[in-house]
């Protein structure tokens, strides 16, 4: 059996094994920074007690619709698997049991490929987010995101002869 934390990304049920849930966090507590010309899903920097965490918004990442901070029941979920870590915005947060036997495969998995599977629960049913394709979704989409500086061209030598000054 195992634990996941389940919470809402949008209009899409997601959960990330609890072994991986550092804390949950008041939203309050988590004023981002923003960072210029950071992707749309970079919602900003923050610091947790001197660790400097992004604060991303998954929506793109697990198929859902845009996440909209609404609710004072929404919170800050801070994710953390070896080197990866990061805060998203969690709504209508719990905690549920779900056995391997509990996990389907996901259909259309290729079309959100940080997903991993589809569990079936008695409260309910709520899409596995698998960290380390999420991690390598996030590192693309960053490269992507990365806009390369102009190529500047050497300003060509001027063949016309300088006008004399009188």
């Amino acid at each position: 059996m195992s634990s996941y934390c389940v919470f809402n990304v949008g209009d899409r049920r997601v959960g990330i094994p609890m072994t991986c849930v550092r804390e949950i966090l008041e939203k309050e507590f988590v004023v981002p920074t923003p960072v210029p010309l950071a992707p749309e899903f970079v919602h900003g920097l923050f610091n947790l007690r001197g660790q400097v965490l992004p604060f991303l918004d998954l929506a793109d990442f697990v198929g859902a619709g845009p996440t909209k901070v609404v609710s004072a029941s929404d919170r800050a979920v801070i994710v953390e698997r070896g080197d990866f870590r990061f805060a998203t915005i969690g709504q209508r947060i719990d905690t549920v049991e779900a056995g391997d036997e509990l996990l389907l495969p996901m259909e259309g998995a290729a079309l959100h490929p940080a997903l991993d599977a589809e569990a079936q629960t008695d409260r309910g049913s709520f899409h596995v987010i698998h960290l380390d394709r999420l991690e390598a979704c996030l590192k693309q989409a960053m490269k992507f995101a990365e806009t390369p500086e102009p190529a500047r061209e050497a300003a060509p030598a001027s063949t016309a002869h300088p006008i004399p000054l009188t």
